[in-house]
């Protein structure tokens, strides 16, 4: 059995999607999931965003505007090396 390494994860908040990107030994596979994602998943999320205001030492009245919307994974060895955050910034929060 071959290691899957995820390559990338990402969360589009306005369609309610998530698609990965990992690999399975020498295949690149891409997937995005047809239903929204589980509550606990948007719950993590929102853990993400509050750790990324504190590394980023941004002032914590904006943490509920700023939302993880995914991250990318490189490895060394099949050994996690770093994870980047992608992110955005909410300008308004109101729903049309």
């Amino acid at each position: 059995m071959s290691m899957i390494l995820i390559k990338k994860i990402t969360y589009d908040g306005l369609k309610g999607k998530i698609s990965i990107s990992y690999t399975n030994g020498y295949k690149k596979v891409d997937i995005s999931d047809c239903e929204p994602p589980r509550p606990e998943f948007i719950k993590a999320l929102k853990k993400l965003s509050e750790i990324g205001v504190s590394i980023l030492s941004y002032p914590f009245s904006i943490k509920d505007r700023l939302m993880i919307t995914g991250a990318k994974f490189t490895y060394e060895n099949d050994i996690v090396d770093s994870v980047v955050f992608l992110g955005q910034y909410v300008l308004l929060q109101e729903k049309y």
